[in-house]
């Protein structure tokens, strides 16, 4: 298995349930936005060196990708992008603009930006990846590397970063839904994105918010992936095949930068249909009016 990739947080399973109950209509288009200050958090080097695996398009690219080809069902064709590197002192790929199509042409956007100007907090009720509510204030990243003296006191301030009570932040959850920037999912009938509390749908007839009470939240979903494959035998969804094609996708962005032109995607592999909870199907007949 692979872990953690943003596609096992409750909101994009839901995404993808609702989507492949017929609810909504055929799923039409996905973007996902996101604007961080990724390239102005404590680093090592190598984060920065995409021969290594580093900068955004690798280490967030990625995650786009897991998002959108879970919604989409995981076969994306190909993806056209361009590749940023907006700031000499902070080497690397710090941001990307990418057009996805999937094998039966629906269209996807992802566009990330690490330089710690536009927050998308500011789109998403002032939540971030963790569920928890960021603190309202500005550049607060910039502010706190400038008073690094030199890469090691900047490697002791990464060290910080990765304590142990990040981490268990991270496989608890914050109060609300994870946010992984900007997400909506447009259907023939609907556009969904993720709530405070789990998903909105915005139907031909009304607004329905749907609580996502009782699904895992934080890592636990990994984990519960995995138990259920040693001890249940489950067949896992997140397993190598699929993070080879999410890295295709960050692989292939790069490469088209560079060539300007699109790229042909050969590993993708499709994802399973998940069930449809019937308080989610009932709330997606309510909000497009059936």
């Amino acid at each position: 298995m692979v872990g953690h990739s943003q596609s096992f947080e409750a909101p994009v399973r839901a995404m993808r349930a609702l989507i492949e109950s017929g609810e909504v209509g055929p799923l039409r288009a996905v973007n996902c936005w996101y604007y961080t200050d990724w390239m102005y958090r404590p680093r090592h080097p190598d984060e920065f060196d995409d021969t290594l695996g580093g900068g955004v398009p690798m280490r967030q690219g990625a995650h786009h990708a897991d998002i959108i080809r879970f919604i989409g069902g995981g076969l994306l064709a190909s993806v056209r992008g361009t590749v940023g590197r907006w700031d000499p002192q902070r080497p690397g790929d710090g941001a990307y603009v990418s057009y996805l199509e999937f094998v039966d042409r629906t269209p996807a956007t992802a566009v990330y930006s690490g330089y710690d100007h536009f927050p998308s907090t500011e789109l998403t009720y002032g939540i971030g990846e963790s569920g928890q509510s960021m603190p309202d204030d500005y550049g607060v990243a910039r502010q706190r590397l400038r008073t690094a003296d030199g890469p090691s006191a900047e490697l002791a301030m990464k060290r910080g970063v990765g304590a142990a009570s990040r981490q268990q932040e991270l496989l608890t959850g914050g109060a609300n839904q994870p946010f992984f920037g900007l997400v909506v999912a447009s259907c023939e009938r609907a556009d969904l994105r993720v709530s405070p509390t789990g998903l909105t749908i915005y139907g031909d007839a009304a607004r329905v918010d749907v609580p996502l009470t009782g699904w895992p939240v934080g890592r636990a979903a990994r984990l519960d992936e995995l138990v259920s494959v040693v001890r249940g035998g489950a067949v896992a969804t997140h397993d190598g095949r699929w993070g080879r094609a999410n890295l295709e996708v960050s692989e292939a962005l790069i490469a088209s930068s560079r060539s300007r032109r699109e790229m042909p995607l050969r590993h993708q592999v499709a994802v399973p249909a998940p069930p449809c909870p019937p308080e989610l199907a009932s709330a997606a007949t309510h909000a497009v009016g059936n």
